[in-house]
């Protein structure tokens, strides 16, 4: 399902997600935060874009593979060819959608998650740096519409999406 007009509010959401995740001094005491982030380093990363004009499309690895939930039911994940807490201009590609029906929310406590798996996201927005024929790491993540899914289990995660430039996108990792 194409991002319309009609709810700018999603892919003002998954700019957010784009931005570093602030530090909190404590959680709250009332119950559990719905927000957060999982990282993990996987053992096998593919990243591929392509296009209908390339025979066989580059492909490229990621060390990298962050969840971020803003929301319950809003999930971003961003491969990156930089290892967990390297540097932020590395070459990367983010998706952002919602949980699918019988998918739940990562369980979160002071910023911190862990995925309940397995999970559905349709993906609504993409934005990538550093990945494409001219590459784009001094500058902020190109972001864009996009349509497609993830599947994401205790085994690794596949992603295909298509953003609005007709560009296709490919992910699979293992742990």
């Amino acid at each position: 399902m194409w991002l319309t007009a009609s709810r700018p509010w999603l892919l003002g959401l998954f700019l957010l997600t784009l931005l570093p995740t602030p530090a909190r001094s404590q959680a709250p005491e009332d119950g559990p935060e719905d927000f957060g982030r999982w990282q993990a380093t996987p053992s096998h990363c593919l990243l591929q874009r392509s296009s209908s004009q390339e025979s066989s499309p580059p492909q490229r690895s990621c060390r990298s593979v962050r969840l971020d939930q803003l929301l319950p039911g809003l999930l971003s994940l961003r491969f990156s060819e930089a290892r967990p807490g390297g540097r932020l201009d590395s070459p990367q590609l983010t998706l952002a959608g919602v949980l699918l029906p019988g998918s739940l929310a990562m369980g979160c406590r002071e910023g911190r998650c862990q995925p309940r798996w397995p999970l559905l996201l349709q993906v609504s927005a993409l934005a990538d740096r550093g990945l494409g024929p001219q590459p784009r790491l001094s500058q902020l993540p190109l972001a864009r519409l996009a349509k497609g899914s993830c599947q994401l289990d205790s085994r690794g995660i596949r992603c295909q999406a298509e953003d609005s430039e007709a560009l296709r996108w490919t992910v699979e990792v293992r742990w």
